[in-house]
């Protein structure tokens, strides 16, 4: 029995990962904190699971909710870019900071401060390519941060 035409079914092809720090480690010498952000992810991911609205299964979607390392969130992007097959969708939200002409833009962890984004944050380029090299061919990169 085939399913109606306004049921989709996506399996593993779809990879949706939605990032979001809304909390530093030490906001007082740090970034202030951006509390709405964890809830966009949250929200995201239930209209995304939603079988009434979107209806991935719980492996498609991964959140990434106030890591506290950006190799952690830069290893989580590319292995779900790998898993890809049909769709990739990577949503950041949290504090953008300022790069310079090699690196234009640093996404923060909750680790990351502002003094040493170079090391603490997650080059933007880096996402850009992880997403460039899945097989999947739709990829998509939402970036609600400052600088973007």
């Amino acid at each position: 029995m085939s399913k109606p035409a306004t049921e989709l079914s996506f399996g593993e092809s779809v990879r949706v990962v939605l990032v979001a720090t809304g909390r530093s480690k030490d906001p007082d010498e740090n970034l202030p904190p951006l509390p709405q952000v964890e809830e966009n992810v949250r929200q995201l991911r239930r209209v995304l699971q939603d079988p009434d609205v979107v209806g991935l299964e719980s492996d498609s979607v991964v959140p990434i909710v106030n890591e506290p390392e950006a190799s952690a969130i830069a290893s989580k992007i590319a292995q779900a870019a790998h898993e890809a097959r049909d769709t990739l969708i990577v949503y950041y939200a949290g504090h953008g900071l300022r790069g310079n002409q090699e690196e234009p833009l640093y996404l923060c962890s909750a680790n990351t401060k502002y003094e040493n984004r170079k090391f603490s944050g997650v080059p933007v380029s880096s996402v850009r390519k992880a997403i460039a090299d899945s097989p999947a061919p739709k990829r998509i990169l939402i970036l609600d941060c400052c600088f973007a």
